[in-house]
C-alpha cells in the first residue's frame, strides 16, 4: 500500500501545511508519494529531501523580504499613502516592466532550499503541477522529468501566481501557476501509484468536495479562514501554523473538535448523549410542527455545514459548541477543556435563566422575524431560551418560533441540556 501527502497552493497560507507537517511527524506518519501545486510544491519538495524540521523553520522565519523584492505599504490609510506615492510609483513602474513583481528573493529561497542530490536520491517520489501559457494545458512534472536539471525551474512555474507574479519561462515556453488548473492535485497522486492519499487544503470550502469523506482519502482543511495568499503578518503566520497542527490532529483523532480544538476526552460525556437523542426528537419535531425539510433538519444541516457525510455524536455535540464559541468571539487558536469551555458557556448565558429576563411581546411571523433579526445573534439565542425555560409567561407559540428560528431554537436547547435541565416536550 503506497501513501501519499498532496499539499495545496496558497502563498502564505502554505504556513498551514507547516503545522500539519509538525503532526504528522509527532504521528510518525509515513508517505511514499508528495505531490504539490503552487507554494505546495516547494512545501513536498523538502518533504521528499526529509527535511520536515527545515520546512517547519522556514515558515516561522517567513517575511515579505523572502519573497518580493519590493514591498508596498498595503494596509496604509489614504494620508500614509500619499506620503509614500514616491515608493508605490516605483513599486508599479517595475511591475508593470517585469509583467509581474519582482520574485527575485522568492527565486533565491527556491536554489536555497531545493537540494537536487537529496531530491533525486530520495525514496519518495514526486510530482507537480504547472500550466502552459497561454495555452492553458495542465503539465504534470514528476521526479523523472525533474533530473534534466531543471528541478528549481519546475518548482518556480508551479508557483508562478500570474499576473501577480511574472510567468516563468522554461525551454522556450511560459508557465504559470499550476492552481489554474488543479490546486490540490489528488488526481496527480493516485496517477503515481498512490492507494491512500493525505490531502492538505489550504482553504476552508474544500477544492475539490468530491475527494471529501472518501475512503482512502484524509482530506485535511483549514477550520478557519486562512486570510489572504500574500499576508505575512509574523502573527497571522504563527496562528496558520497552529490551526493546521491543530486540524491535523483532530483528523487523527489525537485532538478533539470540529472547528475549535480541544484535549481528547476519553468517552462521551452522558451531557452529550442526552443532547444526541434529544435533537433527534427535536428535529422530528421541527420537521412536524414548522415548514422545514429533512435537508433542514438540525443534525443534517451540522453535518452539511461542516462537508462531512456523518458526525459523531461526540462532533454534533462539538459542531453546536463551535457556534456558540464562535457567537463568545474565542480563539480558534487555543487548545480548550470541554468542561471549561462549557462553564463559560453558562456564564455568557446566565441571564436568560433568571425568571425576570425580558420576554417577547406577542408577534405575528414577520413581526418576529423582524424583531430577532435586528438583535445579535447572542441575544436571539438568549430570548429563545427564555421561551423554552418559562412558555408560561411567553406571548408567542412555541411552534411559530421554530418556523423561523429552528436552528438556534436548537442551541438553546443545547445550552440547557448542558446545565442538567429538562424541559415538556410536548410543548415543543
Amino acid at each position: 500500500m503506497k501513501k501519499a501527502i498532496a499539499l495545496a497552493g496558497g502563498g502564505t497560507k502554505g504556513a498551514y501545511q507547516a503545522g500539519f507537517v509538525k503532526a504528522i511527524q509527532e504521528l510518525g506518519i509515513k508517505y511514499d508519494i508528495v505531490t504539490g501545486t503552487s507554494i505546495g510544491s516547494l512545501n513536498g519538495a523538502l518533504l521528499v529531501q526529509h527535511e520536515e524540521d527545515r520546512l517547519i523553520e522556514l515558515w516561522k522565519q517567513m517575511n515579505y523580504s523572502r519573497v518580493l523584492a519590493n514591498q508596498i505599504p498595503i494596509k496604509l490609510n489614504i494620508d500614509e499613502f500619499l506620503k509614500e506615492s514616491n515608493r508605490v510609483t516605483s513599486f508599479f513602474k517595475k511591475y508593470m516592466q517585469e509583467k509581474g513583481a519582482d520574485i527575485t528573493p522568492f527565486k533565491e529561497m527556491i536554489h536555497e532550499y531545493y537540494n537536487e542530490e537529496k531530491f533525486l536520491s530520495s525514496n519518495i517520489d514526486y510530482g507537480l503541477v504547472t500550466v502552459e501559457f497561454p495555452s492553458l494545458k495542465h503539465h504534470y512534472i514528476t521526479k523523472e522529468i525533474m533530473r534534466d536539471g531543471n528541478g528549481e525551474k519546475y518548482l518556480l512555474a508551479s508557483a508562478s501566481c500570474y499576473p501577480a507574479f511574472p510567468k516563468c519561462e522554461l525551454n522556450d515556453y511560459l508557465f504559470i501557476d499550476g492552481g489554474y488548473y488543479d490546486n490540490l492535485p489528488i488526481e496527480l497522486a493516485l496517477r503515481l501509484g498512490a492507494d491512500e492519499v493525505i490531502a492538505v487544503d489550504l482553504d476552508d470550502k474544500p477544492i475539490h468536495k468530491q475527494f471529501v469523506n472518501k475512503p482512502n482519502i484524509l482530506y485535511i482543511r483549514p477550520s478557519f479562514s486562512l486570510g489572504s495568499f500574500l499576508d505575512f503578518d509574523p502573527k497571522h503566520i504563527t496562528q496558520n501554523i497552529l490551526l493546521g497542527y491543530f486540524d491535523t490532529m483532530k483528523a487523527f483523532k489525537k485532538l478533539d473538535g470540529v472547528r475549535y480544538t480541544f484535549y481528547p476526552l476519553s468517552e462521551v460525556p452522558d451531557m452529550f448523549n442526552s443532547f444526541y437523542l434529544k435533537l433527534l426528537i427535536f428535529d422530528h419535531k421541527l420537521s412536524k410542527s414548522a415548514l422545514v425539510s429533512d435537508e433542514d433538519a438540525v443534525s443534517t444541516r451540522l453535518c452539511r455545514n461542516n462537508n462531512r457525510s456523518y458526525l459523531t455524536i461526540k462532533e454534533m455535540n462539538y459542531a453546536l459548541m463551535d457556534d456558540i464559541m464562535s457567537i463568545m468571539q474565542m480563539s480558534p487558536y487555543e487548545l480548550y477543556k470541554t468542561d471549561d469551555v462549557i462553564m463559560n458557556i453558562h456564564k455568557e448565558f446566565e441571564a436568560p435563566f433568571n425568571s425576570n429576563y425580558e420576554v417577547l411581546p406577542e408577534l405575528n411571523v414577520k413581526e418576529l422575524v423582524s424583531a430577532l433579526t435586528n438583535l445579535s445573534k447572542k441575544d436571539i439565542i438568549c430570548k429563545l431560551l427564555h421561551c423554552l425555560l418559562y412558555p408560561e409567561t411567553s406571548k408567542i407559540p412555541l411552534h411559530l418560533i421554530l418556523n423561523v428560528f429552528g436552528y438556534e431554537t436548537a442551541i438553546a436547547l443545547w445550552i440547557i441540556t448542558s446545565k442538567g435541565m429538562e424541559l415538556k416536550w410536548q410543548e415543543l
